[in-house]
This record gives structure tokens, sequence and C-alpha cells, in this order.
């Protein structure tokens, strides 16, 4: 109860005209509420020194791939929870409505003007520019609003266009409210908002030994089971929910951990070519490939700009992996967006090339780096 009274408390505050919540640039938005998570916390001075102290190891769902989905991702206490920069809550809409007697516009305007980011499923054929609405289906996704313009009555709002753009918009609240009940009638009390903003206060500091330890079960593809704690904002001695449903489904059966993934990806590239079966949806997770090398060659340069490691060799380590790695990554992209326009086979066929080389000189790279951290740390 005390829960729904602090929520209470915040929405019933008043209703708040023209707001617009502040928005940074996000390094991570391969899906939607991490990109969210990261818009948000990226307006925090202290962001870019989570972001290369975390987003090392990466996880591949194998019963995913075995079912021709390439379910790929980073493991970061970002959407997991444990966010030191955020603030977050989840709110059960038909509960707390009951409750505090409020319609959803005043509800969504209380969480604006208390600050909170509001992120809510959403159906694409009420929202302009958006799947469903281009092609006149209902769409379920997720969409981030973060602000409201009084004078033409809309909601600003964050989310992913029909060009796959990462975009941000006026909609009207006709709309907004059209797309939120058409699934909240569906959802059986099952359906929430969830509520974002920086934490007042909040600080991180960047740990060279916690670095060090993730690159080496990166490049070791260790089962995390016993390594995922502060992922999920606890600790060993005092495990919470969200540890405990982590501990059953992150298993050496379930889950691929580190570089290990990179041989997998290779084998359900080349497995689909041998049976024919052409998977466009990973485009996700090959994007999350991208970025996870682009955070790794950032995360070299900030080590550099603090006198981490010495100058020099960090600018001929990072011109090599960008070569080798980081653009490589890009081209990987590239050919399957490609591919997924044109169905051209020999994009693929390139992919599998050009995705082995990466795999060998990541993890040459990554050894080569470890014990570049090391041997200046230690001196």
């Amino acid at each position: 109860m005390d829960f729904i009274n602090n929520i209470f408390n915040i929405f019933k505050e008043g209703i708040a005209l023209d707001i617009q919540l502040d928005l940074g640039t996000p390094q991570i938005k391969n899906e939607a509420i991490r990109a969210y998570t990261h818009t948000i916390a990226s307006t925090h001075p202290k962001y870019k020194e989570w972001l290369l102290g975390n987003n090392i190891q990466v996880r591949l769902v194998l019963d995913s791939y075995e079912k021709n989905d390439l379910n790929y991702n980073f493991i970061a206490p970002d959407i997991y929870g444990g966010h030191p920069l955020l603030d977050t809550l989840e709110v059960n809409i038909s509960r707390f409505m009951k409750i505090a007697d409020m319609s959803l516009f005043e509800l969504i305007m209380g969480a604006l003007r208390g600050g909170w980011h509001v992120v809510c499923m959403m159906d694409d054929y009420y929202i302009p520019n958006r799947y469903g609405y281009a092609d006149q289906v209902g769409t379920k996704h997720l969409e981030m609003i973060s602000g409201y313009r009084e004078a033409d009555d809309c909601f600003f709002i964050v989310g992913w266009n029909y060009r796959r753009a990462y975009d941000t918009q006026y909609i009207s609240r006709a709309d907004v409210l059209s797309a939120i009940n058409g699934i909240f009638a569906e959802s059986n009390d099952t359906y929430s908002f969830f509520l974002n903003k920086t934490k007042s206060g909040a600080s991180y500091q960047f740990n060279v030994e916690d670095l060090l330890k993730e690159l080496k079960l990166y490049i070791a593809s260790e089962n995390l089971t016993d390594n995922l704690f502060p992922y999920f904002g606890c600790t060993r001695e005092k495990p919470n929910w969200r540890w405990t449903d982590a501990y059953r489904v992150y298993s050496r059966e379930r889950y691929a951990y580190g570089i290990s993934s990179n041989k997998y990806i290779a084998e359900y590239l080349r497995r689909n070519i041998l049976n024919g079966f052409f998977e466009h949806n990973p485009l996700n997770a090959i994007h999350c490939i991208y970025e996870h090398k682009l955070c790794m060659l950032n995360r070299m340069h900030y080590l550099a700009e603090q006198d981490l490691i010495p100058l020099q060799y960090g600018e001929k380590w990072s011109d090599e992996y960008k070569r080798q790695v980081v653009d490589q990554a890009k081209i990987i992209e590239n050919l399957y967006v490609k591919y997924a326009v044109t169905d051209n086979i020999d994009c693929l066929h390139k992919v599998c090339d050009i995705f082995e080389q990466l795999s060998y000189y990541e993890y040459s790279l990554t050894l080569d780096l470890i014990h570049l951290i090391e041997g200046s740390y230690m001196e």
C-alpha cells in the first residue's frame, strides 16, 4: 500500500502543460526498452563512465537459436535492474486506476510533471510514421512519452519509425490514448507503465578491476550464472527476485556467453543458407553486434584519455580494432540490410566470410587489450 500511495502522490500533484523532459543521445539502442533507458541515462554526467564500465558481456539464447531466431544481446544493469543512474517504477495501470480514480491522460500528465518518462506498449495502427500505421494493421511496440504540447494537444513520442530510424515526433492526444487503449483493453489487467528518470544525486565510479574481470569473462565465454548479481542489483548474500528468476533461465544449456556467441552466430547463418531458410528478423541482433564492438572501441579511447594505458599503445590498438572489428561489423550490418531488401543470397555468403574473420581478430585484440590494461594498471 505504501508503494501505491507514493505513486498516487506523484500523479496527484496536478496536471502540467507544455512539458518537455530532457533526452540524451543513447550509445546503445538495438532494442526498445534498452534504447529508452539509455536515452534517459545519457542525460546524466556520469553516463559515459557507466556505459564503458559495463556493457561488456553478451549472451545468445540457444533455445531461440535452434528455432532460427537470433536472440543476441548485452548483459548489463540497465533493463535488468540495478541501474545506478536511474529511478525506475513499474505501475500496473488496471490496479492503479481503480485506486486513484484517474483518467489515462491525467495519469500520464502527472507522471510527466513528476519528471518521469512513460514507456508503454502501444498499437502502431494509431501512430503516424510507424509500421502498423503505414501498413494499416495492428502491431504492438514499446513507445516512450517524454512531453506534451498544449497548443495542439500532442504528446512528444520517442520510438522507431517505419524506416527503422530512432525518431521523435508529436502525436495527437487522441491517437496516443487510442494506441494505449487498444492494448490496455486486451491486457487482462496485466498492462503496465514503466516510468524512468535520472536518479537525484546518483553517481558512478569507473573501476578498472571490474573492467578486467568482465573482459576476461567475455573472452573465456564462461557461464555467468554465478556472476550475475550486480546485473540484477543485488549480492550473493542478499539475492532478490530478479536474481532468483535469472538463476532458472541463465544456464549453460540455454545460453551461450561472450565471444563464443560468434561461433553460434556463424553457424546460424551457414545453416540458414544450407537449409534455404532466411530470416530477416535478426536485424536487431546484427545491429547489437556492431554496437558491442563500437562500445569496446570507445572504451579504449576512454582508458587512454584517463591515462589508464599509454596513449601511443592505445592509438595503435584502436586503429587495428576499428579496421578489423568495428568496420567489419558495420559491413556485416549493411550486407544483412541489403539482403533483407533484395533477398540476394550472395550477401549472406559475404556476411559469413567476414564474420569468421572478425571473430578471430576480436579474440586476439581483446586479449591484447587485457594484457595492455594489466601492464599499465599493475605498474
